[in-house]
């Protein structure tokens, strides 16, 4: 254990948040529950033969706006466009969404009242310092963006507003990518919501693999799998056989990616109350360690957590430590 070499302590809280009220919207408990997006009427109601809507996502993932905390969290804009795929023009056309929105976020629409065939509109959402959902909150549920006519079925958009700490796709989101079209979701990383149920060894073989990167835990933990095995116990393909939330690409993280980077998990989500770590454990990293990349490999000790006070540095191959696995986000 004495290998270790590098500490890190990191004792700033990390608050962070996001949200969307430009519609009225709002987080205090005497907030409405559902929120509308306004939408231009006026002129003659057309005739309102049955027709059909589409929205270009089933869900949304978007980024607070926080850059104090981290320069990665932008809060982008995100757009979401409906289209009448029917034969007929929308009529009496609305939009909602529900839970209301928290406080901070806005919305603008290019939508009116009645959309015709094979017409698209936007709906654009852009968040504010307040997440859509409490942080470390597991039943944690997206909010709803509803858009429906008088004669069109209603299409619902799923919208989550993340920052850090928040649980998305069965994990604590410690990473976010905000520089994704903005079309789409934001990109990012999470934390498994607890360690894997045993210890195990990185590998009992003295042999180098060729995995140095400090932050592509899934390449490393790709190049671990082919090289030891899926079913072979050890560190990495534990992670790749998690399947947690229905998700089976999660890995085992670069050493970067738990500590030492802009964005890790311990330092990240330790502050903010976040379980993201046991007290006194060793935690595996698929990183091996460069200056004897034969026989040992990047590892972790978490001595407090909820203060971010960790040490990093190497360990041999054959020590059985933790392990806690990742994964990315992604798009349904």
């Amino acid at each position: 254990m004495n290998r270790l070499g590098k500490y890190v302590a990191r004792g700033a809280a990390i608050v962070v948040c996001a949200a969307l009220t430009a519609c009225g919207g709002s987080n205090s408990p005497d907030s409405p529950s559902t929120t509308a997006i306004t939408t231009p009427t006026g002129g003659t109601t057309p005739s309102a033969s049955p027709t059909t809507l589409s929205a270009s996502v089933s869900s949304l993932a978007l980024a607070v706006y926080a850059p104090v905390t981290n320069t990665a969290l932008t809060g982008n804009p995100r757009t979401i466009t409906f289209t009448n795929t029917g034969s007929a023009a929308v009529v009496d056309l609305a939009f909602s969404i529900s839970p209301a929105l928290p406080t901070g976020a806005s919305t603008s629409t290019t939508c009116g009242s009645t959309l015709a065939v094979a017409s698209s509109c936007t709906v654009t959402i852009a968040p504010g310092n307040t997440p859509s959902a409490a942080v470390g909150d597991l039943s944690a549920t997206p909010l709803v963006l509803s858009a429906s006519g008088s004669n069109a079925t209603a299409v619902n958009v799923a919208v989550s507003i993340l920052g850090y700490g928040s649980v998305y796709q069965s994990g604590y989101v410690f990473a976010i990518d905000d520089t994704t079209a903005t079309t789409g979701s934001v990109g990012g990383t999470v934390l498994q919501e607890s360690d894997t149920p045993s210890s195990t060894e990185w590998s009992n073989t003295a042999t180098e693999l060729d995995v140095l990167s400090l932050t592509d835990g899934a390449g490393n933990t790709s190049t671990i799998v082919n090289a030891l095995g899926t079913l072979s116990g050890y560190a990495a393909p534990v992670c790749s056989q998690v399947g947690d939330g229905g998700y089976s690409d999660w890995y085992l993280p670069a050493i970067d990616e738990l500590d030492g980077g802009t964005q890790s998990a311990f330092t990240i989500l330790g502050p903010l109350g976040i379980p993201a770590a046991t007290d006194g454990a060793y935690y595996w990293s698929s990183t091996e360690y460069s200056a004897d990349p034969t026989i040992m490999a990047d590892a972790v000790l978490v001595t407090d957590i909820s203060t971010a006070n960790v040490l990093s540095g190497a360990l041999s191959k054959s020590d059985s430590l933790t392990v806690r696995c990742a994964r990315a986000i992604t798009t349904p």
